[in-house]
């Protein structure tokens, strides 16, 4: 019968000697010059990643992603991929696509109304800049809201969802940085 062994840091081997039909949670670290996942785990008997035999193609598009090892005759030393937990943040992700942009882009660099704008408070100072007069600014879209700038983007949906999109993303706070939610998933 094959259990599962939850990852415990104050328990780095949560199982002793022989790993044989247990089911450990780890991480895709990166891939070696070869292609070979490595992979790492609570329980490693190694300091660096380890690495593994898959049951399926992984790519660099794995790289974090959250797997399901068993270990050949048990050695914790001989990691096995034997699938990937479903994470719905990352399928939410890479089915995430850009909206349209509202704007054709000039040969200048220069953003264009596709259709004629309507009536709007927003003062233009140059090319550039953009100002709103007032205290309180509201952006109002019936289905969503997209805000985005070369590979990043911020989404608003009427649901309820925001997507944060980027290469690098940085929260930093003077005061609490809190993060409120059903359930929170980190990596």
């Amino acid at each position: 019968m094959t259990k599962s062994v939850a990852a415990d840091p104050e328990n780095p081997a949560p199982f002793a000697g022989n790993a044989a039909g247990i089911i450990v949670l780890g991480f895709v670290v990166d891939l070696d010059d070869q292609g070979r996942p490595r992979v790492d785990f609570n329980g490693n008997p190694s300091p660096v990643p380890l690495v593994a035999l898959t049951t399926s193609p992984i790519n660099k598009g794995h790289i974090s992603k959250q797997v399901a090892l068993l270990f050949n005759n048990g050695d914790l030393s001989q990691p096995v991929i034997m699938g990937f937990i479903h994470n719905p943040l990352d399928e939410l992700l890479e089915n995430f696509e850009l909206a349209p942009s509202e704007y054709n882009i000039t040969d200048g660099g220069e953003e264009v109304p596709k259709e004629a704008p309507k009536q709007t408070e927003i003062k233009r100072q140059d090319d550039n800049q953009v100002y709103v007069d007032g205290k309180q600014v509201c952006i109002e879209g019936a289905e969503e809201v997209t805000f985005k700038c070369g590979k990043a983007s911020i989404t608003l949906m009427k649901s309820g969802k925001i997507l944060i999109r980027g290469t690098y993303l940085l929260s930093r706070s003077t005061g609490v940085n809190r993060i409120l939610g059903g359930s929170v998933q980190v990596n």
